[in-house]
């Protein structure tokens, strides 16, 4: 477990600005996880669906722990036990990167769901509670700029869905 955070440290304090193959990504993230569901007591786990060729895909460095985070400590909230995150990635017909994270936690209100779909459309800071979401909002502005897209789906008591689309950062039509 001390390895395990020790290279979590790691690769989480050297530059957050670098492009990274999506299989360091994985990797990171299920290291991630793995810390995390000893801390919450395997109260929840995990699957992954991706096919080999989206490993090769490059993309920013911890783009998609914030939004694991947030489901770790929104979501599974008030779970004791069976706890699910589907991580799902594909490469889309137009060379684009379609990440999927989804889980069966607890949901957000249609409330607090409009709040975060606005603040995505209009790419401004989230409020306190949201700082991970905002964190992503804003380096997928940075980086992507109108290029990439971010879209939350929620039903209240059966979980949340946020799907990233992003471009290949090789392909620099969106400098």
């Amino acid at each position: 477990m001390l390895g395990t955070l020790g290279s979590l440290l790691r690769y989480s304090v050297s530059n957050i600005d670098m492009v990274v193959l999506m299989r360091a990504e994985i990797e990171w993230l299920k290291k991630y996880i793995y810390l995390q569901r000893d801390r919450f007591n395997n109260s929840f786990d995990c699957q992954y669906d991706f096919p080999e060729e989206v490993l090769n895909f490059p993309i920013y460095k911890m783009l998609l722990q914030p939004i694991v985070e947030n489901v770790i400590l929104h979501a599974f909230e008030d779970i004791r036990s069976g706890g699910m995150i589907y991580f799902k990635a594909e490469i889309m017909e137009d060379g684009r990167l379609r990440v999927s994270i989804r889980d069966n936690g607890s949901g957000m209100s249609p409330e607090t769901l409009e709040e975060i779909r606005q603040e995505i459309r209009e790419k401004s800071a989230l409020n306190s509670k949201s700082i991970g979401i905002s964190n992503v909002i804003n380096r997928l502005w940075i980086y992507y700029h109108d290029r990439a897209e971010l879209y939350v789906n929620s039903v209240l008591g059966q979980g949340s869905e946020f799907i990233l689309i992003i471009p290949d950062v090789e392909d620099r039509q969106f400098d």
